[in-house]
């Protein structure tokens, strides 16, 4: 996938994997998912997808139908917009070839949650990458060290 060649910590822990996603690597994008990080550490009830249950384990969405983004998984007041955050290169409005690079992903849209630990969380508060692995069978979530 575009640039993950150039971060040896993404290279390193998501290697092997089928499909893997950065986010955060751009300023925008790393400024939006500091905010997402932030307003999710202040919430306690996370949205499942696709069901009417709830979870107390901090989480982002994972979306994969136009292009691949995150959303946040805390209900949202009805005036609060929908934060998104693009994985690099799944972008529709800025990238070639999105249709094609998310079937390689995946050949079905989904909407999955990804939890984090308080540490994680911590990290990406402070502004780390975020790095997302997919395979059949599992997802992995992958913070960037601070330096």
């Amino acid at each position: 996938m575009s640039n993950i060649e150039e971060n040896d910590f993404f290279e390193d822990v998501l290697g092997n994997f089928e499909a893997k996603l950065i986010f955060g690597l751009n300023d925008f994008s790393r400024i939006a998912l500091r905010a997402l990080a932030m307003n999710t550490a202040k919430h306690d009830e996370f949205e499942v997808p696709f069901s009417d249950e709830t979870t107390d384990e901090k989480c982002f969405t994972l979306v994969k139908d136009d292009g691949i983004y995150l959303v946040q998984a805390y209900p949202r007041a009805d005036d609060e917009p929908l934060l998104v955050i693009y994985a690099d290169g799944f972008d529709p409005r800025r990238d070639e070839d999105v249709w094609e690079k998310s079937q390689n992903v995946s050949g079905d849209d989904f909407a999955e949650n990804i939890c984090f630990s308080a540490d994680q969380l911590q990290r990406l508060k402070e502004g780390s990458r975020l790095g997302v692995s997919i395979s059949e069978t599992e997802i992995g979530v992958y913070v960037e060290e601070q330096k």
